[in-house]
């Protein structure tokens, strides 16, 4: 269950955002924007990828460039427990600016999924200094989606990572890069470590 934001009252819930999270548990698009996933690399997380891996989250952050449409906040960190662990949140945030995306993890993005952002490049190129990133940016922004989600959990089971380890995966906008998407969440996070907060 997601019980944050974790600023302010924990227990009083964004219920968008809640909504969204619940969405990418099961399907692959928010408001027919296409998302991705991938499993990141860093300090005591298993970078293995296993088909049959099934988490527990424990915590997720969210980076909407145009702010939750319920709270204003553009970064949200989530506690997944009954009660609200404002530490696992910390740690997250504090995990993410040291997670990236492997080249393994790079190198099982279906073909089609790559074939679809090369199109989408190659018709943005049209547009005067218009990347993927700023584009997929307004599009975000235009409809309160959110650019990437670190999601941190538990291994609870799998065919090739052990259990009781942790594992840590990036919801992307599948037209963008996910080291791109990472590295836009990574720049917020920056700010809010320089800030002291949780979350802005």
């Amino acid at each position: 269950m997601t019980t944050g934001p974790t600023s302010g009252n924990p227990n009083v819930s964004s219920r968008y955002a809640e909504d969204l999270l619940a969405q990418l548990a099961g399907h692959t698009t928010l408001l027919d924007m296409p998302y991705d996933t991938v499993v990141l690399t860093g300090p005591d997380v298993q970078d293995i990828y296993d088909p049959d891996l099934l988490l527990s989250p424990r915590a997720s952050y969210l980076y909407f460039p145009g702010g939750d449409p319920t709270t204003g906040l553009r970064t949200e960190g989530f506690s997944h427990a009954e009660v609200p662990d404002v530490a696992a949140v910390r740690r997250l945030r504090d995990a993410i600016p040291h997670f990236s995306v492997g080249q393994a993890a790079r190198d099982r993005i279906s073909p089609s999924a790559l074939w679809a952002r090369g199109t989408y490049e190659n018709l943005l190129d049209w547009g005067e200094g218009l990347t993927a990133l700023r584009s997929i940016q307004q599009v975000c922004q235009r409809y309160r989606l959110p650019l990437a989600i670190v999601q941190l959990g538990d291994v609870v089971q799998g065919r090739d990572v052990p259990p009781e380890s942790q594992s840590a995966r990036l919801y992307y906008p599948a037209l963008l890069e996910p080291h791109v998407a990472l590295d836009a969440l990574r720049q917020q996070v920056h700010k809010l470590v320089d800030g002291g907060s949780l979350q802005a």
